[in-house]
């Protein structure tokens, strides 16, 4: 019995471990977020570009997609189920469609969940920025050697809050000014 006490002891992860593992989830969700966010903003207060909104969406919530391709989640939310309309007429002949409505209607719900799921990865990415800092400060306060300023996840959370909040100041002084 006490062997198994002693590999489940083995096997926990120490706050330093969560402390560095946390980090890298803060740091891949402020990248894609300071990417993905200025190219959202730009494209809704100056060109009102859709496509180039759903572009920068997609970038922010790029990490939580992967994470649901890699699992096999988007597969199925973008399949649709195509058809044939035939038509037969009372003289006996028969027309097709070829399967265009079928494809052309396949394409607009593919569309509509594209924006969907970006819109709920945006979310998601959102709860997990929130989540991920709570959880980075009190691992912080836990461990006893703790990773100077420079190199812990402060700096990279400042970032971000100033690039959510200051991107849309940013981007309508240069449009002003030159743009």
């Amino acid at each position: 019995m006490s062997n198994s006490h002693d590999e489940a002891v083995a096997k926990e992860i120490s706050p330093e471990e969560k402390l560095q593992a946390t980090y890298k989830r803060l740091l891949i969700t402020v990248i894609f977020g300071c990417i993905g966010w200025p190219v959202f903003v730009y494209a809704f207060n100056h060109s009102f570009n859709p496509l180039v909104m759903l572009l920068g969406g997609a970038i922010v919530s790029a990490p939580i997609l992967y994470i649901m391709a890699k699992g096999g989640g988007l597969k199925d939310v973008f399949k649709t189920d195509e058809y044939e309309v035939i038509t037969t007429y009372s003289d006996g002949r028969k027309t097709s469609d070829g399967g265009s409505e079928s494809f052309l209607m396949g394409l607009i719900v593919k569309f509509f969940a594209l924006i969907f799921i970006v819109f709920i990865g945006c979310l998601i990415q959102l709860g997990i920025a929130i989540w991920m800092t709570i959880r980075y400060i009190v691992l912080y306060t836990k461990v006893s050697v703790k990773p100077t300023f420079i190199k812990s996840a402060f700096p990279i959370l400042i970032l971000g809050t100033v690039v959510l909040f200051g991107s849309g100041w940013v981007i309508n002084l240069l449009m002003s000014n030159g743009g």
